[in-house]
């Protein structure tokens, strides 16, 4: 199976993974590198840590070029939901979408991410087969994906890949229509 590489030239990736994890899908996209990736405290993460974590987000969406495509891993999952809820508009209305791939609770960060239940203000996938992945997916207005998702070290399986591949295609989609009709309602048609 070849890997799993989606044209991401309308949208820019910032990664929230847990600190020491390494993504779990690096051929996702591409592999990131440190611009790209914004590591969460996993263990007793404090309010000014927190505060922190929140600039660093808010700033890598204002720094992008493009729309914004969360990818968010482990306990990266519970810091990218607490941040869309509660930051605002002027920079969660940059992201065009979230991937967040197997959510944890490690270290006891669920009250530190404590947030309003409500959907997620961007489309999302949440990506795994436990219970805490379903709970939290249904929270956050996620489409759930389960079932075999890893097809060894090369990277995601074939049904995990078109998945995703059918996501991103959907959101630029989206965004092209919600362009055009701004253009149209401008009276620019050509």
């Amino acid at each position: 199976m070849s890997d799993l590489t989606l044209s991401m030239d309308r949208m820019d990736l910032v990664w929230l993974i847990g600190e020491g994890q390494a993504p779990i899908l690096p051929n996702l996209v591409r592999t990131p590198d440190a611009r790209d990736v914004i590591r969460v405290p996993e263990h007793r993460t404090t309010d000014s840590q927190r505060a922190m974590l929140a600039a660093r987000i808010d700033a890598a969406t204002v720094r992008a070029d493009r729309a914004v495509m969360l990818v968010a891993q482990g306990v990266g999952c519970l810091a990218a939901a607490w941040w869309a809820r509660l930051s605002p508009n002027f920079y969660v209305r940059r992201v065009a979408g979230a991937v967040m791939i197997a959510p944890s609770l490690r270290g006891g960060n669920e009250a530190v991410f404590a947030s309003p239940e409500s959907a997620l203000p961007f489309p999302s996938v949440a990506v795994g087969t436990d219970d805490l992945t379903q709970r939290l997916g249904m929270e956050w207005g996620s489409r759930l994906i389960d079932g075999p998702l890893i097809a060894g070290p090369r990277g995601p399986s074939t049904r995990f890949a078109a998945l995703i591949e059918r996501f991103t295609s959907a959101i630029v989609a989206r965004d092209v229509a919600a362009a055009d009709r701004i253009l149209e309602a401008l009276g620019d048609h050509g």
